[in-house]
């Protein structure tokens, strides 16, 4: 069971969700490259590295939720999640790298355009 901070906002991703999501990709993520966007509670990053993938990005801005999933990726020795304490939207125009799967959960429809538009850019 993961951690969650008290942050306004956070929550995992309710377990019903989770299940469709892996049922869609398939049980075995072996190989597959996943980033987790405003990262919040982890629940599809720390899920997808127990499920074999080989890199798992995680982005969080918030200090206190960054704190817990930086603990929870201790606790479960989870070598192959990278952490990155930034904007995800910057992070995405920073970054070079290229992801098999994006999980993407926004709390505010004002950015939703502006997100898809700059994570084309990093799907295989």
């Amino acid at each position: 069971m993961i951690s969650v901070a008290d942050e306004v906002g956070v929550r995992p991703t309710p377990n019903r969700v989770r299940e469709t999501v892996f049922n869609w990709l398939g049980q075995d993520l072996q190989g597959k490259r996943c980033i987790d966007l405003f990262a919040g509670s982890g629940a599809m990053g720390f899920e997808s590295a127990s499920r074999g993938a080989e890199s798992v990005v995680m982005v969080e801005i918030e200090s206190n939720v960054f704190q817990v999933l930086r603990s929870m990726k201790e606790t479960l020795g989870a070598a192959q999640i990278k952490l990155i304490k930034m904007d995800a939207i910057e992070f995405i125009r920073l970054d070079q790298g290229q992801y098999d799967v994006i999980y993407l959960t926004l709390l505010s429809n004002r950015i939703y355009s502006q997100i898809i538009t700059s994570i084309t850019a990093t799907i295989k």
